[in-house]
């Protein structure tokens, strides 16, 4: 009994010692963890104000050099190096300057216009180089050589644009024409609608074969040749003539 209460007693301390053990490694772990909270805060702040050290150092150079700088942008802009006046310039836009933006911008203009003159060198066709002048015209409107250029050019252009005027004309009539005729037999509609009003017996018409003219404006001429019943009821050929609008309108209709 004595023995059996002992080892209760040894068990019972067993466990209060790993209780208390374990609210020790607990405290340390949540200690540690509060240690590397406030060392990630000590870091980040420390970045921070590296950072702010660094904008306050690029701001201070910017306010004491800035005229040189501009100046030296400038300069590499007229060299015909405006890659180089963005690179120099980038170095401080953070600061939304106007005159760093109006620099930029003049930078970017002049890459711009050298891209152009680059294909212009390269003797595109007449309408490319049309667009390629209009927008030097506008990037600087100044230059008298663009609209000089755009001037010489311009008989050249309308001659172009007319062609392709009169091509998409014709294309386009093309298409209309094609749309008059039946896809199965190259019939008329409008032309057999009429031709079946005009006939006794509308049920018996069938069509033979349709040609037609078309001189590339106005109306289009139409002839049909067809079999119908006649008064005497006999099956007899004929022909009808008519113009039709390239809308599909009908115009004018004979038969014989």
């Amino acid at each position: 009994m004595k023995l059996k209460i002992k080892a209760i007693a040894i068990l019972v301390a067993l466990l209060v010692a790993l209780g208390i053990f374990g609210n020790i490694m607990n405290r340390i772990e949540a200690h540690q963890k509060e240690e590397a909270a406030k060392a990630a805060a000590l870091a980040s702040l420390a970045a921070r104000k590296q950072a702010q050290e660094k904008r306050d150092a690029q701001r201070a150079e910017f306010v004491a050099n800035k005229p040189q700088l501009l100046a030296q942008a400038k300069g590499l802009i007229d060299q015909g190096k405006p890659d180089a006046a963005l690179e120099l310039l980038a170095k401080f836009e953070q600061f939304k300057d106007p005159d760093i933006v109006h620099a930029q911008q003049l930078a970017q203009t002049a890459k711009r216009i050298r891209a152009l003159s680059d294909q212009l060198a390269t003797k595109p066709n007449v309408l490319k180089a049309m667009d390629i002048y209009r927008e030097l015209t506008a990037l600087q409107p100044s230059n008298p050589l663009w609209p000089a250029m755009m001037e010489e050019i311009q008989p050249k252009v309308a001659a172009i644009q007319m062609r392709q005027s009169q091509v998409q004309a014709s294309a386009n009539r093309e298409q209309a024409v094609k749309r008059l005729f039946s896809p199965w037999d190259g019939s008329v509609h409008v032309v057999e609608e009429a031709v079946k009003a005009r006939l006794k017996d509308p049920d018996s018409y069938k069509h033979v074969e349709t040609r037609y003219t078309d001189s590339g404006a106005g109306n289009i001429k139409v002839f049909t040749q067809y079999r119908a019943r006649n008064s005497f009821n006999a099956v007899v050929p004929s022909t009808a003539t008519a113009e039709v609008s390239p809308t599909g309108e009908l115009i004018s209709l004979s038969t014989n």
